[in-house]
């Protein structure tokens, strides 16, 4: 276990909105002290005429068999307190044995929030930056530890980083048949729902009417045997990204994962696009080696990208002029008979072009 406190949590009959019925609602406090409560179910209870301490009433099962199988007695509202402590506690154990370990995902999102404190970033650098985690996810897995990685095994995945630019269905035929290298990967994409917000389908209209006006909420028939009650104030299931989806399930909200078939025109990275990966991926891993996940940097050994060379690079003589053609085409001339030359000119070398020197200085 980690040194914040365990979860702790309590119980509480609350009266519903039209003050008929009651139901049994849990508020608990996680390891880092934030506080958080939903409604378990409806209660099957009555005063016991006893006092707490602090004078709440001390409530005991109602009498006779519960109405539904969704009512909750006391002791069934315990256990339901009981599991939800259960799971915040090994969720803590859990995520305590990764931070010891440190993977991918929490180098990247570490070193983001730290920026993040320090500087005021953009939405839109924060957008661009996770775009580039899940490429690096995707590629090399989130929950990796980076005392994993070697310099060897990053040195070739940078070297043959290639570049992916989404098309529509349309222009990937126009460019399949141009050729080119046209890829459909398979991607992942997240949803965040709230936790009050998940619609329920019910059998019959008598059971959408009744759990209707227990949420409350709304209901509406779909097809033959299937009606759909709607909680009140429900939002709709956004897209979020992989670091946004791990701390909203951390908050209790809903999270589905769904996959994505994108077609994709591939080509060799560019060295500015290497060199932005690799930095960035640098920044990342020595935020590890100051949290003490991994011993040093892997990616001081892989060195930048460049292209200074290509951009230098002076155009010469045989950029234009093939001798061996040349030669070839002579010994043809010469091969053929005078008499088939009658009335043509002949054919000379062409003149020799002196070699192009580059020089920064000109002179008149």
């Amino acid at each position: 276990m980690s040194s914040t406190s365990r979860p702790t949590g309590h119980l509480q009959v609350k009266a519903d909105r039209k003050g008929a019925t009651r139901s049994y609602w849990a508020f608990w406090r996680d390891q880092h002290g934030v506080r958080r409560g939903g409604r378990l179910g409806p209660a099957h209870v009555r005063d016991s005429g006893r006092r707490s301490p602090r004078g709440a009433v001390i409530w005991r099962a109602g009498d006779g068999p519960r109405p539904t199988p969704e009512h909750l007695t006391p002791r069934d509202a315990e256990q339901r307190l009981d599991a939800i402590l259960r799971e915040l506690e090994s969720k803590t154990e859990q995520r305590h044995e990764e931070s010891e370990l440190g993977t991918l995902f929490q180098a990247t999102q570490g070193w983001v929030a730290e920026r993040k404190r320090d500087k005021d970033l953009k939405r839109t650098t924060l957008a661009s930056y996770e775009t580039m985690f899940e490429r690096l996810y995707r590629d090399l897995g989130a929950d990796t530890p980076v005392r994993d990685f070697s310099h060897g095994h990053l040195r070739d995945y940078f070297n043959d980083l290639t570049s992916y630019r989404v098309i529509n269905e349309k222009n990937a035929s126009r460019a399949r048949a141009e050729g080119k290298d046209v890829q459909r990967i398979e991607v992942e994409r997240w949803t965040a729902q709230p936790p009050d917000s998940t619609p329920v389908e019910v059998a019959t209209k008598a059971e959408a009417i009744q759990l209707a006006n227990r949420l409350p909420g709304t209901w509406r028939h779909l097809r033959r045997g299937a009606y759909r009650v709607i909680p009140l104030n429900a939002q709709r299931a956004k897209a979020v990204t992989y670091a946004q989806a791990k701390a909203l399930e951390a908050d209790g909200w809903i999270i589905a994962r769904r996959k994505k078939q994108l077609w994709v025109l591939v080509g060799v990275a560019k060295a500015q696009t290497r060199n932005h990966y690799r930095d960035i991926f640098s920044a990342c891993l020595n935020y590890a080696v100051r949290q003490g996940w991994a011993p040093s940097n892997v990616l001081v050994y892989v060195k930048r990208a460049s292209n200074r060379a290509e951009r230098e690079r002076v155009l010469r003589r045989d950029d234009f002029y093939d001798p061996d053609e040349g030669q070839a085409q002579q010994q043809q001339r010469q091969n053929v008979h005078p008499s088939s030359l009658a009335g043509q000119q002949a054919w000379t070398a062409p003149p020799t072009v002196a070699p192009f020197v580059h020089s920064s200085r000109y002179t008149r």
